[in-house]
């Protein structure tokens, strides 16, 4: 083989040498097992006016449409929506709300 410039033959050296090696990269986590609008999705709480370390109290809207009568200082930032937040998956309104969106 004869190169016409010597950046050729550096290419041609360089294939040779990588030929088909494909570095081997360790397996991520996978993407996000959150549905990509719960990213946004945040709950918060509303201080009263009345005063330092109240927080508003409101009727969960999940609660509310089983006829359950719920209260909650938790609401949705981004749906500005109202719902129980327990932590536990089984009865977190606010959990239960944004999958079934």
């Amino acid at each position: 083989l004869t190169f016409s410039t010597t950046k050729d033959f550096r290419l041609h050296l360089a294939d040779e040498l990588i030929g088909t090696y494909n570095s081997r990269k360790r397996p991520g986590r996978g993407h996000n097992v959150c549905k990509p609008l719960s990213l946004l999705h945040f709950p918060v709480t509303e201080q009263h006016d009345s005063g330092a370390h109240r927080f508003r109290q409101m009727r969960c809207i999940r609660c509310k449409e089983s006829g359950v009568r719920g209260q909650t200082k938790w609401k949705c930032q981004d749906c500005d929506v109202w719902l129980c937040h327990t932590g536990q998956t089984e009865t977190d309104c606010f959990y239960k709300w944004h999958q079934d969106i």
